[in-house]
């Protein structure tokens, strides 16, 4: 599975190399104070991670919400569990 995995990740930084060297060209970009020029690979890329860190910012809510739900359910079924020792813990002490 190791080696499957070590193939995949060289073939995407192939395509990635490839695709960079494609699109090596410089492209203008202009903000609301100046502008400025940057190759398009890096504009993609840039573009690409503050994406994915605006999505994993958007879910950590939620996240955290399930993690907290968890734990309340892990402490319910330890309370519930300790019920039910104690009461056949009871049960077996009576038919003896």
């Amino acid at each position: 599975m190791k080696v499957i995995s070590l193939v995949l990740v060289i073939i995407i930084l192939l395509i990635a190399l490839s695709f960079s060297a494609v699109n090596s060209h410089a492209v203008k970009m202009n903000y609301y104070v100046g502008s400025a020029e940057a190759p398009l690979a890096l504009v993609l890329v840039s573009a690409f991670t503050l994406g994915a860190l605006f999505a994993l910012a958007a879910m950590l809510r939620a996240l955290i919400g399930l993690r907290l739900d968890l734990m309340r359910v892990r402490k319910t079924l330890k309370q519930r569990e300790q019920e039910l020792a104690n009461i056949r813990s009871i049960s077996a002490g009576k038919t003896s």
